[in-house]
């Protein structure tokens, strides 16, 4: 007795348009699903010292957080990322892609925390002080500089 396992075998053109219709489903679903996640843009930043790009050093770290201001907000986020070797940021969902964020308005600040911002040399105490206001619209990418020395945040 033969066990019929699949219609390739008897029938070699029965599998192609099924599998065609499966893959079809299947790139429309993923296509649906992407679609309803929420837009996202680009919101990156660079590290400075007296006007210029600052590398962090050997032992040297900082983290930044945006927590959203607009009471309006579903879902309310806080969201927090690392600053690279040479000085340079990006934010996400925090999930260290750097792809973006949703638009809404933003609170920057940099994280005074021994344990994740640490820097050989002190910078200008109104880096820790300021809460920086920002604004994140779709279609507009946010590139904003933190300067160390003065601690001047701008885009």
């Amino acid at each position: 007795m033969h066990i019929l396992r699949s219609c390739e075998g008897v029938y070699p053109r029965c599998a192609g348009p099924h599998k065609r219709i499966a893959a079809i489903a299947l790139a429309s679903a993923l296509l649906a699903m992407v679609g309803c996640g929420k837009k996202i843009e680009s919101v990156t930043g660079q590290l400075m010292v007296d006007g210029k790009p600052y590398q962090l050093q050997e032992y040297e770290g900082a983290q930044l957080r945006l927590m959203t201001i607009d009471p309006a907000a579903d879902p309310p986020l806080s969201l927090s990322t690392s600053v690279k070797k040479d000085g340079s940021f990006a934010f996400d969902l925090n999930n260290h892609t750097g792809a973006g964020i949703p638009a809404g308005k933003y609170v920057l600040q940099v994280v005074r925390d021994r344990e994740v911002t640490v820097f050989k040399k002190q910078p200008n105490d109104n880096v820790y002080k300021r809460s920086e206001p920002i604004e994140v619209t779709l279609g507009t990418p946010v590139h904003f500089t933190i300067d160390l020395s003065t601690g001047a945040i701008g885009y």
